[in-house]
């Protein structure tokens, strides 16, 4: 589709003579002559139409925005989960470092008395082999 023959391009208009938005599109290949298709955000349409993009310009730009918008939005939702979940591991990690600190301290208990044990059988032993030498 082509522009209405009768529309003057805005960028020739300082020119000598002015051009039609046809004129630029058909015989000078316009790179600003494009076709765009999107979704009216008021109506919920699909849209698929030629227009000058520097015309559209506006449009695009409330798109971009609104687009950005919303990528912010759920970049904001997933940092508050992740947030959450990392306060939930290190939760988890205090009560993991809690546990194994009352394992070890248990651990050392009961090294200690195995070796009171081992100490008391030793002692017993002895005694019994000094009874046994003086009789």
């Amino acid at each position: 589709m082509l522009p209405d023959k009768s529309i003057g391009c805005h960028r020739t208009f300082g020119a000598p003579k002015v051009r039609t938005c046809h004129d630029m599109v058909v015989k000078h290949g316009c790179q600003l002559w494009a076709h765009l298709e999107g979704v009216n955000k008021n109506t919920g349409e699909k849209v698929m139409k030629y227009a000058c993009l520097d015309a559209m310009a506006h449009t695009m730009q409330l798109e971009i925005a609104s687009v950005v918008r919303e990528a912010a939005g759920e970049v904001s939702e997933h940092r508050q989960e992740n947030r959450a979940q990392a306060a939930q591991a290190a939760q988890n990690a205090a009560a993991l470092n809690d546990n194994l600190i009352r394992m070890h301290q248990q651990n050392a208990q009961l090294a200690v008395a195995q070796v009171r044990a081992l100490t008391a059988i030793d002692n017993d032993e002895r005694s019994a082999r000094l009874i046994e030498h003086q009789n």
